[in-house]
C-alpha cells in the first residue's frame, strides 16, 4: 500500500477524523436550526435519516446529537431547580418522536440510557 510505504497512515487517519467532526457539527446545526424554528417532527425526523445515510453516522453519535439539540433548546433561565426541570422534560416530551425511530436496538436504546444518566 502507498500509504503505508510513504507514512502517510496517521494523515489519512487525521483527515477522516476532521471530517467525521464536521459532518457531526453540520448535523447538530441543522437540527438546532429546525427545532429552534419548531419545524415539524416529520421534517427533522427526515433530516436525521438523510445525514445518517450520507454521513455514516453512528447511531450513538446520532443519540448524542438529539439529546445535545434537545437540552440546548431548553430554557434554563428558570428561578429554581424544579422549573429547570419542567422545562427540560416539557422539551423531551414534546419531541420524543425523534427517538423512536432510533431507539428500536437494544444497544443503541442502553447508550441513550448511558447520556440521559450523564446529562442529568
Amino acid at each position: 500500500m502507498i500509504l503505508s510505504k510513504e507514512g502517510l497512515i496517521p494523515l489519512v487517519e487525521y483527515n477522516e477524523k476532521k471530517i467525521f467532526e464536521v459532518k457531526l457539527k453540520e448535523m447538530k446545526s441543522a437540527l438546532t436550526t429546525q427545532i429552534a424554528e419548531e419545524a415539524d417532527m416529520s421534517e427533522v425526523i427526515d433530516t436525521v435519516k438523510q445525514r445518517v445515510k450520507d454521513a455514516k453516522l453512528p447511531d450513538i453519535e446520532i443519540v448524542r446529537i438529539l439529546w445535545d439539540v434537545l437540552m440546548d433548546a431548553v430554557q434554563w433561565s428558570g428561578k429554581n431547580q424544579q422549573q429547570n426541570a419542567n422545562s427540560a422534560l416539557r422539551q423531551v416530551w414534546l419531541k420524543a418522536h425523534l427517538f423512536y425511530f432510533l431507539l428500536v436496538l437494544p444497544k443503541i436504546l442502553m447508550s441513550f440510557f448511558s447520556e440521559l444518566v450523564c446529562s442529568c
